[in-house]
């Protein structure tokens, strides 16, 4: 029989192992016949030659083919902005230049489980895209964050912004155009979603919208339809016939959030990855290797919670001191102008008394002058009553006759 042999690369570091495994596994266990998968997984130089036989042993069962690539240090010294992705995840960036031979693949991160044969999806027309992906659903919604994005990654348009964990990519036009080497140029701007904000701005308006069910990210919770109803991030990005599609069929389920299926259990499809797990044969060898790193990450993920609750709780505290300050400043500030308020208006009052007491000296000299006043009329009117009874009096008329004489002639000589 002739197979159909579709390439699909993974990338981890030994931190990653037992997941890249059970990726793998689950891709196997739903494969078709007529398809063969040839796993090109990029390691770390500390990747564990025991995962490397697990891997090998299950592919040669299977008749599929696998080949390692040993990325040494690359992106050693990369600035790594999201606590639960490695420089592992970078190594895609140098796919193009890394594999020459191979024109077409698929990346896929070591976080999802495979439910379907993908050969549906290695066989989209890709002739002029250089990517094809899933939309990242939570960089679009709220409306002010979806600016934010724009305007971050100097974007004119938000409206092809991908999830990298699922990718499809044309190795043969990313080599053609030299995208590898902008891929270089853009680490230099050590963006917050890091490889992923690299590939959506290099490779804009070439980017194909794949259907959601090539990348179920579980955060978005597909598999309760209701959720489309509630969750505004998908209803921008999604069809409702596209949501629910996803949810009843998923070809790729994706734990693209902070919290994996082997730290927390119960999380949404969570199920699905255990079901790989148990599926797969080494649940046994997982379990003795791997239970003391799951006991690891839940203290780590109890520790981080109580961090994030002392860190909520200090914020709070930081609020309130805050507003406490606020509070007290303007009481103060409050208190402050009463005093002045206070302080001009006594002094008003005071300035107001002095005048009345101005005022009322000012009348009691009127007062004191008018009573003098009258005095003065009072002896006026009697020295003129006195002085018509002299004029009147006998004496007064016989002195006059007396002294007529004489006045005359003094004023006749005056002249």
């Amino acid at each position: 029989m002739t197979k159909n042999t579709i390439p699909v690369v993974f990338s981890a570091d030994a931190n990653y192992g037992y997941p890249m495994i059970f990726s793998v596994l689950s891709m196997i266990r739903h494969a078709k016949e007529d398809t063969r998968y040839e796993f090109i997984l990029l390691v770390s130089h500390d990747f564990p030659q025991k995962y490397k036989d697990v891997i090998d042993r299950h592919a040669k069962e299977a008749d599929m083919l696998v080949r390692y690539i040993d990325m040494q240090d690359a992106f050693e010294d990369v600035n790594m902005h999201i606590k639960h992705i490695t420089q592992a995840t970078y190594y895609r960036l140098k796919l193009p230049g890394l594999l020459p031979d191979i024109d077409k693949c698929l990346y896929l991160d070591v976080d999802i489980v495979v439910q379907n044969d993908l050969t549906e999806l290695y066989e989209q027309d890709m002739e002029e895209y250089y990517i094809a992906g899933v939309k990242a659903a939570g960089y679009y919604y709220p409306p002010e964050k979806k600016q934010r994005n724009m305007d971050r990654l100097e974007m004119p348009v938000f409206d092809q912004y991908i999830n990298a964990g699922v990718l499809l990519m044309n190795l043969k036009k990313l080599r053609e155009d030299h995208m590898e080497e902008q891929f270089e140029k853009l680490m230099e701007r050590d963006y917050s979603s890091q490889d992923q904000d690299i590939l959506n701005v290099a490779c804009y308006g070439k980017i194909k919208i794949l259907p959601l069910k090539y990348n179920v990210m579980n955060k978005y919770y597909v598999s309760h339809p209701e959720n489309y109803d509630t969750d505004q991030r998908v209803s921008v990005c999604f069809s409702r016939e596209e949501f629910e599609e996803a949810g009843k069929d998923p070809y790729i389920i994706h734990f693209a959030d902070r919290w994996k299926p082997w730290d927390d259990m119960v999380g949404d499809m969570a199920e699905k990855w255990w079901e790989e797990v148990m599926a797969s044969g080494e649940f046994v060898h997982f379990f003795e290797d791997f239970y003391l790193e799951i006991q690891k990450h839940q203290r780590r993920i109890s520790e981080t919670k109580q961090k994030e609750n002392e860190a909520f709780r200090e914020k709070v505290l930081n609020e309130r001191r805050k507003i406490e300050n606020k509070y007290n400043k303007v009481r103060d500030e409050k208190a402050a102008l009463r005093i002045e308020k206070n302080e001009r208006i006594n002094g008003l009052k005071q300035r107001i008394a002095e005048k009345n007491e101005r005022i009322n000296g000012l009348k009691e000299n009127v007062v004191k002058k008018r009573e003098s006043i009258d005095s003065l009329k009072k002896r006026n009117q009697a020295l003129t009553q006195e002085i018509a009874q002299i004029k009147n009096s006998r004496s007064y008329k016989i002195s006059r006759a007396l002294t007529w004489l004489p006045r005359k002639l003094k004023s006749l000589l005056k002249r």
